[in-house]
């Protein structure tokens, strides 16, 4: 007997699946056929599926990283943000084989729902949509806020969602504090981060406490609580990339140049940033390290919302 939560959040839903193997993109199909849903299109490449997000809106993506010749699924993803065919309300999860550091690390920028794990399993993407559907449905009405703007409403909701004890408090305290700087409200996001660093060092509270104090034009104070994330989480490409914003106002240009470079190598398939930081070599005089920052910006926006601008 199927799990009857999931089958009427798979039967509410409307899928994508994204993949180049034809016996993968049908399995998938029956697998989540077996669950309740009965509206299922599929993309065989990512040009299709960004065809098929511009006429029609989906629940669910699932969209496999490696997607043969043209975009790959992290392209797909970037595009679907930059023009804002994916909304809050949505869930894309990226299913792959391919969990190497630079895979990981390149797609998490754009915020993916989640990965899945190839070979996927029923069971596997039986435990996992549960999971996702669930803090989707739970969580709707303060992300369609958010796709309206309507920030302090979600912000209201998020609050209620924590004085009732939810299960979901810490997305709904990032959440709060998140919506709090969008609003310009930084000694409030600020309090948020300090309370949640007060009982343990979260990674996304250092950065938003760093943001909120570079915001505030406390550069050297943004800068150290930046040190700190790096140092705590090696790979956390946003520390790197506030060092070098605050070393920027600082006028500490080869500090700056250093640590963005540290944040390119973490994740090196970000065109913004590695146009940044050639030319950031370019005011340093580094010429060398400009051309290949630049190399890279080129070589890394084929494919990408950026290759017309480059």
């Amino acid at each position: 007997m199927g799990n009857q939560k999931l089958s009427t959040l798979c039967n509410e839903s409307k899928f994508l699946i994204v993949d180049d193997f034809e016996n993968f993109r049908s399995s998938l199909r029956l697998m989540l056929s077996s669950f309740g849903a009965n509206s299922i299109e599929t993309a065989s490449n990512a040009e299709r599926a960004l065809e098929l997000c511009k006429f029609d809106s989906f629940d669910v993506i699932l969209c496999d990283l490696n997607l043969g010749a043209g975009k790959n699924g992290q392209q797909v993803l970037e595009e679907l943000r930059i023009k804002k065919r994916l909304k809050r309300t949505h869930l894309f999860a990226m299913v792959t084989a391919d969990t190497s550091k630079e895979a990981v690390l390149g797609t998490r920028e754009f915020q993916p729902d989640a990965y899945i794990a190839k070979p996927v399993t029923r069971s596997a993407l039986e435990e996992r949509l549960l999971q996702l559907l669930s803090q989707q449905v739970h969580l709707k009405p303060i992300n369609k806020e958010i796709d309206l703007e309507n920030y302090a409403k979600a912000i209201s909701l998020c609050q209620q969602e924590i004085d009732k004890g939810s299960r979901y408090r810490s997305w709904c305290l990032q959440t709060m504090a998140d919506l709090y700087r969008k609003i310009g409200d930084s000694s409030s996001a600020q309090k948020i981060y300090t309370e949640v660093l007060s009982k343990r060092p979260i990674d996304w509270a250092k950065i938003g406490l760093g943001k909120t104090l570079y915001d505030s034009n406390q550069y050297e104070e943004a800068k150290n609580v930046f040190s700190s994330a790096a140092e705590q989480s090696p790979f956390l490409v946003e520390a790197f990339e506030g060092i070098s914003d605050s070393c920027l106002k600082l006028g500490q240009k080869s500090d700056a140049q250093s640590a963005l470079t540290q944040a390119v190598s973490i994740s090196p398939r970000m065109v913004k940033r590695q146009t940044k930081l050639a030319q950031l070599c370019v005011e340093n005089n580094d010429l060398a390290s400009a051309s290949e920052a630049f190399r890279h910006a080129v070589s890394f926006g084929q494919n990408t919302a950026h290759e017309i601008i480059l």
